[in-house]
């Protein structure tokens, strides 16, 4: 019965086997966190999420009122900062205070909000199907500050989305809302928290299963991860050509406008701070060609974990070791 039972565990499906799946799973877990764990860069780049998607569907003065408020409506900064002082000041739990700071996205999210406020807590492994592969409090402590840079800029990214589609949305009916009666502004703030949720949903791709593209659904667990946001970031500009006011016309705009915002991020950054941004704007999000130097090139769309083998074998079979740095970034936190 026990060499039954080690056969069954070992060669199952379940996390932690030696099965396919099972060594997949460990694979991208711990893939997973030296990619992103105690690592600015990643987190940075993500924030710039926000700019080259939500920001060309709202427009700048709309993500302004997102983050800043309009009449009837709170502003994220403000929230956030509602957020941080009852955790560091007030001793809320965080919980508590993701409750108590964001009560419009926690009604109208729903099962979501848990996912933000998980977050924004620190713990990007409760998003998804990520699962615990050590158990132990004081790992579980390592790895939530080794995330806390990247699910915290996932979190914000959220957030800034729903109030900038929830505050729009109020802002564009400030005037039925002046003299409403209560049936009215009840319906308008429902129809504001509609808004917002579909906002963030369509700008920001959230993870698990089935935000999972079906083109990679049956790839091993290393193979597509990391592949979701190129892959929803060209459907969701492919889409946007159906969503001008006449959904039987092409419409160029976000497309447009996300090319001139990247445009506009780039160059500036460049010449103002020094500094190349291109990886996380339009064309870097995109599955295109990667770098000329790049083991795989041309090809368009290679799963990380496959690039580090392959600069891997690139460097030893031509001496070449130029490329091996930023891989060393995807495999030491």
């Amino acid at each position: 019965p026990k060499g039954k039972a080690w056969v069954m565990k070992y060669t199952g499906d379940a996390t932690g086997s030696l099965s396919a799946e099972g060594i997949g799973a460990s694979v991208a877990h711990w893939f997973h966190l030296s990619t992103l764990g105690a690592n600015i860069s990643p987190a940075s780049k993500n924030l710039l999420q926000t700019w080259i998607t939500t920001t060309n569907v709202v427009g700048v003065r709309g993500m302004y009122r997102g983050l800043k408020g309009v009449p009837g409506g709170g502003g994220a900064l403000a929230k956030m900062e509602k957020y941080v002082k009852a955790i560091a000041v007030d001793r809320q739990s965080t919980k508590t205070a993701f409750r108590l700071a964001f009560p419009e996205y926690v009604a109208d999210m729903g099962d979501a909000s848990n996912i933000v406020e998980s977050l924004l807590a620190g713990d990007i492994a409760k998003e998804g199907i990520a699962k615990r592969l050590i158990s132990g409090g004081t790992w579980e402590k390592v790895k939530t500050a080794m995330l806390m840079p990247f699910s915290t800029s996932e979190g914000f990214n959220r957030v800034v989305s729903y109030y900038a589609g929830r505050n729009q949305h109020l802002y564009q009916n400030a005037q039925k809302l002046a003299g409403a009666t209560s049936a009215v502004r009840d319906a308008i703030y429902k129809e504001a928290g509609q808004v917002g949720q579909t906002l963030t949903m369509t700008t920001q791709f959230t993870g698990g299963p089935l935000g999972i593209p079906k083109a990679l659904i049956n790839y091993w667990a290393p193979w597509r991860q990391f592949m979701h946001f190129p892959m929803r970031f060209g459907g969701f500009l492919h889409n946007s050509l159906r969503m001008g006011a006449d959904p039987s016309k092409l419409d160029w705009g976000t497309i447009g406008r996300t090319l001139a915002g990247s445009t506009a991020a780039y160059v500036g950054a460049r010449n103002i701070l020094g500094m190349d941004l291109s990886s996380g704007l339009m064309m870097g999000a995109l599955p295109i060609p990667a770098y000329e130097r790049s083991a795989f090139y041309p090809w368009p769309l290679v799963p990380p974990a496959l690039g580090v083998i392959g600069a891997g074998a690139k460097a030893l079979l031509t001496g070449e070791t130029q490329e091996l740095a930023g891989t060393a970034a995807m495999l030491v936190p």
